[in-house]
C-alpha cells in the first residue's frame, strides 16, 4: 500500500477514511488547514483523522491514522507515513498532542 490514494468519488461525499479492512474507521477528526498551509504554502481544506488508544495512564491519546486532503479540484487521502512526509514528523506530532488534549476535555 502507498502513502498515498487518490479517491474517485464525488467530493459532496467523501468517504470515511479506511485504508484496509483491519484498521477501524476514526475515533474523531480535527482541521488541520493552518499547519498544512504552513508546511506546504499550499492552500486546501485538510482534516486530519485520529484513532484514540489507551496511553496506558488511564487516559487516552490521540494517534494520527491519515489526512484528508481537499481542494477544489482534488481529494487525497495520505496515511500516517504520507501526514510525516509531508508536514513533517514534528508538526505530526504537535497536531496529536493538541488532539490528545482536546478528547481529554
Amino acid at each position: 500500500m502507498s502513502i498515498h490514494s487518490q479517491i474517485a468519488t464525488p467530493l459532496s461525499k467523501p468517504p470515511r477514511l479506511r485504508f484496509t479492512e483491519a484498521m477501524p474507521a476514526e475515533d474523531s477528526t480535527m482541521d488541520v488547514s493552518d499547519a498544512w498551509l504552513e508546511e506546504t504554502d499550499e492552500d486546501a481544506d485538510v482534516t486530519a483523522y485520529f484513532r484514540h488508544s489507551d496511553d496506558d495512564h488511564g487516559s487516552f491519546c490521540a494517534d494520527l491514522i491519515g489526512l484528508k486532503v481537499q481542494s477544489d479540484i482534488s481529494l487525497h487521502l495520505f496515511t500516517h507515513d504520507g501526514a510525516v512526509a509531508f508536514l513533517g514528523w514534528e508538526t505530526v506530532n504537535r497536531i496529536e498532542q493538541l488532539q490528545t488534549v482536546r478528547i481529554s476535555e
